[in-house]
């Protein structure tokens, strides 16, 4: 359960996946919502054991585990299927499960990244 599909009934989950993708993620059960996925916070939890340093200045460039990398790679080849391009562009967006929630927003304080393509950007 490192990644979900929006539109999912456990994508609605806020503590696996935050409060904007659980949003989208029930429009998307009712609605045309453009396909997407979501690291969960299983993922998260998989890449801080094995090494991962959630630091935004981290001394070096850190690449997610394996498991988790080729999860994320067989996603986005999912996602090039489903929407019928070899290397769709997509929005990359970090986020926090406790994001938007009943009694905060935090908008502007993560960060999202447009236009990337290709798994390894991603």
């Amino acid at each position: 359960m490192e990644i979900l599909w929006l539109g999912e009934p456990d994508c609605h989950n806020r503590l696996l996946v935050g409060g904007k993708v659980a949003n989208l993620s029930r429009l998307a059960a009712s609605y045309r919502v453009p396909s997407g996925f979501c690291l969960t916070t299983v993922a998260l939890q998989k890449a801080i054991t094995a090494g991962f340093v959630l630091e935004e200045n981290a001394p070096q460039p850190q690449t997610l585990p394996d498991i988790i990398d080729g999860k994320l790679a067989t996603a986005y080849q999912t996602l090039a299927d489903r929407c019928s391009v070899v290397s769709p562009s997509v929005a990359v967006r970090s986020s926090a499960v406790d994001e938007d929630g009943m009694g905060a927003s935090f908008a502007g304080q993560y960060e999202t990244y447009l236009n990337i393509i290709g798994v390894n950007a991603v």
